[in-house]
């Protein structure tokens, strides 16, 4: 009849919220105690980890829809923001570790240093919608529009060889005028933009590497960090290739890394499911975060440096606020594997990429999708919000491509053409006057604004005029050739190498 209908609905309904409620652990062994302390199978045909601990959350909602009552002392049975230190799982063991004085001192210091930079932030903000309210809807649209012109002149500037094995990532210094690569050879390359042309090479790492970030505080001597498949992160000085610590702990392959705006930590996802945090000063582990029941693929940090966002390959995102420690959001809503995330300098919306071929547009005020990107006609392998205003981003696939989009309206500007294989990642320097990116093709290129002409003049008036001011303080030093006017020739190897 309609009114059984009617209640059979009503109680599924109320099975999903209460399966959205109940805390389940992660470790798989505990997931596989609960079901033989419930008299189930432990594990089904072709499951997986993620797979069975959905099973028993969807278990356990039931059977307290149903009033069943010999699991209501086990944490899995109260909602997830009641759980205390009082709850305990089924080997005694506490649901949270107690940290050491480290991490509270840490905590402490990163909300000192995110307040003046969210105050700052939303002054800004609030100036700038002050100034927009005295123009009509049109002149904004035009002022929009006339900002984005510039996108279409992006070229190819130059490509190189980043390996003798694909190039698994890519990153860009905070001015501009470095990228460095990570390779499956085993081997980081340092470059020098816009020149392309190699001046370092790191080694160090056992197996292929998987990540690669640059510190954003200018003169640090661990410059530059490594994320690798022999489950290690390692810290770099770029410019003399030494290897300055080796951060171990991770007990699966170490996927992205990236640092936090303040430089003075490290966070790396890893497959043991996993992200850690690292103090770069002291080279220690302040904590290893728990909470994702897939592989962790994607970490990226709040331009305030109050939250961190990760993602797994289940599809789900997490929202971390580093002030508490607390998981403050899941973003449920990618449908195959999450591979990417970036947060706008708006500082409310963060940019997610999938294996599902989109690229989701979170609005963390409302907690909830604000856009669906239909980006890519395969993978979307990662997104990058351009850094200094982001008004737009840019995502890499595996089609081949990357994709420039207005961040406004989230429409495609611009499609870059020239990889002959998969795109593994993109990055955009701190300006926006260039983007990086790395392929199965074993290459990396480096797409710029204006013709290569124009970039070649203004490089060559750069040079010349740093030798006319080493010519006029130290003219006996100079031991390279010059021209009719006394100012020291480019060598070769300096200028801008094509493909």
């Amino acid at each position: 009849t309609q009114s059984t209908w009617g209640e059979k609905l009503v109680k599924q309904m109320e099975v999903k919220r209460r399966e959205r409620e109940v805390a389940a652990p992660t470790s798989d062994a505990e997931v596989k105690a609960k079901f033989r302390e419930l008299g189930e199978p432990a594990i089904l045909f072709g499951e997986g980890p993620y797979e069975r601990r959905q099973r028993l959350k969807r278990l356990m909602a039931e059977l307290e829809a149903s009033g069943a009552s010999n699991f209501s002392s086990s944490v899995l049975a109260i909602p997830a923001n009641q759980v205390s230190q009082a709850t305990a799982d089924l080997n005694g063991k506490r649901f949270f570790t107690e940290g050491p004085l480290s991490v509270s001192q840490m905590r402490l210091w990163i909300s000192m240093f995110s307040i003046p930079r969210t105050e700052a932030r939303l002054k800004e903000q609030k100036q700038y919608y002050e100034n927009q309210k005295a123009k009509t809807r049109d002149q904004r649209d035009e002022e929009h529009r006339n900002s984005l012109q510039f996108l279409n002149e992006y070229t190819c500037h130059g490509s190189q060889v980043a390996g003798e094995r694909p190039a698994h990532c890519c990153a860009i210094n905070h001015d501009g005028t470095k990228a460095v690569t990570g390779s499956w050879d085993m081997v980081a390359r340092v470059w020098k933009v816009p020149q392309c042309v190699m001046t370092t090479s790191l080694r160090g790492h056992h197996d292929r590497v998987t990540g690669t970030a640059f510190n954003p505080t200018p003169g640090t001597p661990a410059s530059v960090a490594t994320g690798s498949a022999d489950s290690t992160v390692r810290l770099w000085n770029e410019d003399s290739g030494e290897e300055m610590a080796m951060l171990g702990g991770h007990t699966a392959r170490v996927c992205r890394i990236a640092f936090h705006p303040s430089g003075k930590y490290l966070g790396s996802a890893s497959f043991d499911r996993t992200w850690r945090f690292w103090d770069v000063d002291t080279k220690q582990c302040l904590y290893e975060q728990e909470g994702h029941a897939r592989e962790v693929y994607a970490i990226d940090f709040h331009g305030d440096g109050s939250l961190a966002c990760t993602m797994d390959l289940s599809g789900i995102g997490r929202l971390w606020d580093l002030r508490t420690g607390r998981s403050v959001l899941v973003m449920e809503g990618h449908v195959k594997q999450a591979l990417g995330c970036s947060f706008s300098p708006n500082g409310y919306h963060l940019a997610t990429s999938s294996d599902d071929n989109t690229c989701r547009i979170w609005d963390l005020r409302k907690k909830t999708t604000l856009y669906v990107i239909a980006a890519h006609s395969n993978l979307v392998s990662s997104v990058r919000y351009e850094p200094h205003n982001g008004n737009f981003l840019a995502t890499s696939s595996y089609d081949q491509t990357v994709k420039l989009w207005d961040s406004k309206n989230f429409e495609l500007v611009k499609t870059l053409y020239g990889h002959q294989s998969r795109v593994t990642q993109v990055a955009v320097s701190q300006d926006g006057q260039w983007i990086v990116s790395s392929s199965f093709d074993r290459t990396w290129k480096l797409w710029g604004r204006g013709s290569i002409t124009t970039v070649n003049e203004d490089l060559l008036l750069q040079e010349k005029a740093k030798s006319q001011n080493a010519v006029n303080v130290t003219p006996s030093s100079n031991t390279n050739s010059n021209d009719a006017n006394g100012t020291q020739k480019m060598e070769e190897d300096e200028l801008p190498w094509m493909e």
